[in-house]
């Protein structure tokens, strides 16, 4: 590291910019801090059928009122005759607070099956006397 810093002063002594100076610095930071995900796709989508209730009877409504913008989630496959690629989301306690969309829920299981996914709550929308809805960040990390 020491020789780093020496190499970016003898460039800077020679170019006699504190400019060059910050963005060298900048760079390297970046290439030694900075790991993004450059192989993750990520979108948002929200959550359908969030106005039913469980089948243990609780209201979607209700749990999805107690959720929060950045609470992860999880996905589980659960199938029926009517909807075999349905993908159910839950709260971390398990609770379900609708499904992804049947599209969206076909192209997990023709795209994505094998990847790692990544699921949280990006926003709660309405209430007061409109219906709750949940928005959901999803990030899938490509092999």
């Amino acid at each position: 590291m020491n020789n780093i810093f020496t190499a970016i002063l003898l460039i800077c002594a020679i170019f006699g910019s504190m400019t060059i100076l910050g963005l060298i610095i900048e760079f390297i930071f970046k290439l030694i801090f900075k790991k993004e995900d450059h192989k993750a796709l990520v979108f948002h989508t929200k959550v359908v059928g969030v106005t039913y209730n469980n089948t243990n009877g609780k209201n979607r409504q209700e749990i999805i009122k107690k959720c929060h913008a950045g609470d992860d989630v999880i996905h589980l496959n659960i199938p029926s005759k009517e909807y075999p690629d349905a993908i159910g989301i839950f709260t971390m306690q398990g609770e379900q607070l609708g499904y992804l969309s049947k599209e969206l829920a076909t192209e997990f299981h023709t795209k994505w099956e094998n990847s790692k996914v990544d699921l949280s709550i990006c926003n709660i929308t309405g209430g007061g006397d409109k219906t709750f809805g949940c928005n959901l960040e999803i990030k899938i990390h490509k092999h």
